[in-house]
C-alpha cells in the first residue's frame, strides 16, 4: 500500500523517508523500560517521605510525592 501511495505521489518520498528514520531511531520498548526501572530503583525512600506534607510551593499528598521524584529523577537522567 505505501509504495503504490508513493508511486502515484511520488512528491511524498523525501517525507516517507524522514518518518521511516524516525521511527526506527525512537527507543525500543525494552530501552524505556531499563530508563524507567533505573529512575524507580535510584528513589531514595526517606525523601519521598519528606516531600509528602505541607510546602512552601503547597501541600504534597503522600501518594503524589513518589510520582513527582520519579518524574523529576527519570528527567535528569535522559540524554538532552
Amino acid at each position: 500500500m505505501l509504495k503504490t501511495l508513493l508511486d502515484r505521489h511520488p512528491e511524498l518520498g523525501d517525507e516517507a523517508e524522514r518518518i521511516a528514520v524516525e521511527l526506527l531511531s525512537a527507543p525500543s520498548a525494552e530501552e524505556v523500560a531499563d530508563e524507567v526501572c533505573a529512575a524507580s530503583r535510584s528513589l531514595d525512600l526517606d525523601a519521598l517521605n519528606g516531600r509528602a506534607g505541607r510546602h512552601a510551593w503547597g501541600d504534597v499528598e503522600p501518594s503524589e510525592a513518589p510520582g513527582r521524584s520519579f518524574t523529576r529523577q527519570w528527567r535528569a537522567s535522559r540524554p538532552t
